[in-house]
């Protein structure tokens, strides 16, 4: 587990020893201005977590302070409570990754989507899998070129790494960005599941099914394995089973 001491200092006072307080962390909120997959609604639920932590924990608000930074332009907006938002006034992308954010503010850095700057040292990263490696072909060429410099560089250099399963963490180890050891696997939640609103469904499209279906979430890229679906749908309609799938469809 990560150690609590590297989010709260000891007490309550700044340290003066050359380094930000302890207890000063940023988010990194890049998320926010992409398209939402898996991996930034990890991000926003983390985030909406650690918000409710600093609800409920008084104490915890008086020695730790926490705040989201984010480039211009954001898609998305997180209903937070004891985390404040700041948005930068330029930049965007792996730019403002590098550049901008080093700069916003003082104290930690958390990175939730693979990505953060690499000048950051108090920086813990979660990389959540290594499939531009393992599929490669599931993702565009400047996308990959940009991650296999950037991802081993990232890995060595940060305070701690987390990943969200040992079978991403023995991948990041074969690679040998970073020692097995020293890698923490949080899992992923489900809390967020049981907070769904089942009268958001829109009934209209599910009376238009007139057979039993095969619901298919996912995209076409590559390592979602979607086409194994797919390839059963000629099978599916023998059957008379239809598939509807649901997401993005770029790739």
């Amino acid at each position: 587990m990560i150690d609590r001491s590297d989010f709260i200092p000891n007490n309550a006072s700044p340290k003066h020893d050359g380094h930000a307080n302890n207890g000063q962390w940023r988010v990194n909120g890049r998320f926010l201005t992409q398209p939402q997959t898996g991996v930034q609604r990890y991000a926003g639920e983390i985030t909406k977590a650690l918000d409710g932590i600093l609800a409920e924990n008084a104490d915890l608000r008086a020695h730790l302070d926490i705040r989201l930074i984010t480039p211009p332009g954001r898609n998305h907006k997180l209903d937070l409570h004891y985390i404040p938002t700041y948005e930068t006034a330029n930049g965007g992308g792996y730019v403002w990754d590098q550049a901008v954010l080093p700069n916003a503010g003082e104290g930690g850095l958390l990175s939730l989507c693979n990505s953060g700057p690499i000048a950051s040292r108090r920086h813990i990263l979660c990389v959540h899998d290594l499939n531009i490696y393992d599929v490669p072909e599931s993702y565009k060429y400047s996308y990959r070129a940009a991650y296999r410099v950037m991802l081993p560089l990232l890995c060595k250099r940060v305070r701690e790494l987390t990943t969200v399963s040992n079978h991403s963490a023995d991948r990041i180890a074969a690679y040998g960005f970073r020692e097995r050891d020293d890698i923490h696997v949080i899992y992923n939640g489900h809390e967020h599941a049981l907070a769904w609103n089942a009268e958001r469904a829109n009934p209209d499209v599910m009376a238009k099914l007139k057979r039993p279906y095969v619901l298919l979430l996912g995209s076409k890229a590559r390592h979602k394995n979607t086409k194994i679906v797919i390839d059963c749908a000629d099978r599916l309609n023998d059957l008379e089973i239809d598939i509807v799938v649901i997401g993005d469809n770029g790739h």
